[in-house]
């Protein structure tokens, strides 16, 4: 960080812009997740934290993408809030663009936009459909280029762009966990 290196300790705090948006409704249960689950962090000496941003869940107020390229501002508010959090304490953030599980949309919502049947193996085609990867690269330009992101931006001296105190990465690529198409196989 800033040249040096360092030590940090992280946890998984992947629901944060789904309480974010449930708080903002006023939902019973969801009042100050956010903050509590910093506060938390903080006193253990939590510096990173693992959250999702993406959600295509069908039918939930903290679904940010609804269909392919349809993003829902007011949960992209719920987003904005975590960052907002991270950047005001100074904990950096891994934020994951989808996974291979149902619980949030992931990838088995982009095979059924796309018309394949959920038992379909998701792992065989979601990284070969070039559909899948075009839609899953919109998505990610979409949250990356987000002006409430941009403001965090600085430009590093060797020019590549890092957000400030709170930063984006694409773990692994875009995913949370991918898996080669052959694991189930050992290989």
């Amino acid at each position: 960080r800033d040249g040096r290196r360092v030590r940090l300790v992280g946890s998984s705090a992947f629901h944060l812009q789904e309480e974010s948006v449930r708080q903002a409704l006023g939902w019973p249960g969801s009042r100050d997740t956010v903050r509590r689950t910093f506060d938390v962090a903080e006193r253990n000496g939590v510096r990173v934290l693992r959250v999702a941003a993406f959600n295509e869940r069908e039918g939930d107020a903290a679904t940010i993408q609804s269909a392919p390229g349809v993003l829902r501002e007011e949960a992209l508010v719920g987003l904005d809030r975590v960052v907002a959090e991270a950047h005001a304490r100074d904990v950096l953030l891994v934020m994951f663009l989808s996974n291979y599980w149902d619980d949030y949309g992931g990838l088995p919502r982009y095979l059924r936009w796309r018309g394949v049947p959920s038992e379909y193996d998701r792992r065989a085609l979601s990284m070969r459909d070039p559909r899948v990867l075009e839609a899953l690269a919109r998505y990610a330009t979409a949250i990356v280029t987000r002006s409430s992101l941009r403001v965090l931006v600085d430009r590093t001296a060797a020019g590549i762009p890092a957000v400030g105190r709170a930063f984006l990465t694409a773990v692994r690529g875009l995913l949370d966990g991918p898996r080669p198409a052959d694991a189930a196989a050992g290989d």
